[in-house]
């Protein structure tokens, strides 16, 4: 902000077009301009002579001092700034009388899609979830400052194998619906997925489940909604606590009924090829630097994929919202995914592909340094953390208990 005040400044009193930003080197100085390099050109003069110029001409304005502490120039060619901390303070009192602290708002109000935290269910949060909430929250709260609409979806992963393998280990141990709660849930999930390692038929069996609940089963779905019950009760509960709420809870289920839908929308558009069974489409491109593999929209034996799934909830979500951007908050491993689904929304015509952004950022990581995962059993359990941060304060002071 201040640094467009004095660029505005400095053009008003014909020093012309100068670009400020903030110094590389705040030990020097507060902002710094780089352009007497662009200017010597334009004009064919040395660098030295029009620093010196514009250094000379800038000091000697008759209400320097009203803005500026030092202004020199620095060989070869740029001018170091130090601002006079009246300005400073007074633009500070500026933006804190105003409502929005002086930020300028958008001539557009635009409707933002924010998809983050995208826990999968029949499992606990871990502390590898809390920077994409945290991420996402922050993000959606800094849009709607800016006076946009935003609408927060948590995406369950509420569909997968994970839900599978949960309703094997729920069959196996002729468990009651009312007995499952999350401590068994945590205690069946990674278990039963070390198990899928090592035994092919229960593997089997757990895909057989999870395929058969998606087509419709009664007993399994039954199951599913407890599960879907007992997880989204404790993820709620865990952000929360973060301070990060969400308009919709809507999960990888809801986009189900979406998928013949955007099959026949693939087709239409003659994206869809066939190779080795399976159904995909070509998203690469001529200019790409690196290889963008086809994008797996369905396997050979009939199953949908996450990606299938995500190009359905696209869809789902132009029907419902018709939102001008679209943002996914999650870790930088899946930039390679989205990047497949946006390029075959923007082929299909469902969304230009500069309406959809991946936030990808860093994994929050074990001693071992590898993310954590859930189904390995070892990640600690976000709650805990919680509780551990809140024993280890309290102990500190004892009034920290009114805190």
């Amino acid at each position: 902000m201040i640094n467009q005040i004095l660029s505005q400044i400095l053009k008003e009193k014909g020093i012309g077009n100068l670009t400020i930003t903030k110094s590389d080197r705040p030990d020097l100085c507060d902002y710094q301009s780089n352009d007497v390099f662009k200017i010597s050109k334009e004009l064919g003069k040395s660098p030295q002579e029009v620093g010196k110029n514009i250094c000379e001409r800038i000091n000697l304005l008759d209400n320097f001092d009203k803005y500026f502490e030092k202004v020199e120039f620095i060989f070869p060619g740029f001018l170091n700034i130090k601002v006079n901390d009246d300005f400073i303070n007074k633009e500070i009192t500026k933006m804190k009388e105003n409502k929005k602290f002086n930020v300028k708002m958008p001539e557009k109000k635009e409707v933002f899609v924010v998809d983050y935290c995208g826990a999968n269910v029949a499992k606990p949060l871990h502390v590898g979830h809390m920077r994409t909430t945290i991420v996402g929250e922050s993000v959606a709260r800094i849009i709607r400052f800016l006076d946009h609409k935003t609408i927060c979806d948590v995406h369950l992963g509420d569909y997968g194998l994970q839900i599978g393998q949960v309703i094997y280990a729920i069959l196996r141990d002729k468990k009651q619906i009312e007995d499952i709660d999350i401590k068994y849930l945590d205690k069946v999930y990674p278990e039963v997925s070390a198990l899928c390692k090592n035994d092919e038929i229960v593997r089997e069996e757990c895909s057989k489940i999870t395929k058969e609940l998606q087509e419709g089963n009664d007993r399994y779905r039954e199951l599913w909604k407890k599960i879907l019950e007992v997880s989204v009760s404790d993820i709620k509960k865990n952000c929360d606590y973060l301070g990060a709420h969400f308009d919709y809870w809507y999960g990888e289920s809801d986009a189900y009924s979406y998928l013949p839908e955007i099959e026949k929308l693939l087709v239409d558009k003659k994206l869809l090829v066939e190779s080795q069974g399976a159904l995909v489409v070509n998203v690469s491109k001529e200019s790409d630097k690196k290889e963008i593999p086809p994008l797996l929209f369905k396997k050979s034996n009939g199953a949908y994929l996450y990606a299938s799934t995500d190009l359905a909830c696209l869809l789902q979500r132009k029907k419902d919202f018709n939102p001008d951007h679209i943002l996914y908050v999650t870790d930088l491993r899946q930039a390679l995914h989205f990047e497949q689904v946006f390029r075959t929304a923007d082929l299909c015509g469902l969304f230009p592909k500069d309406s959809l952004e991946h936030l990808g950022y860093g994994t929050i990581n074990g001693m071992d340094g590898k993310p954590f995962k859930t189904r390995d059993g070892k990640a600690p359990k976000l709650e805990n953390l919680f509780h551990e941060i809140k024993d280890i304060f309290i102990s500190k002071k004892e009034e920290n208990r009114n805190l």
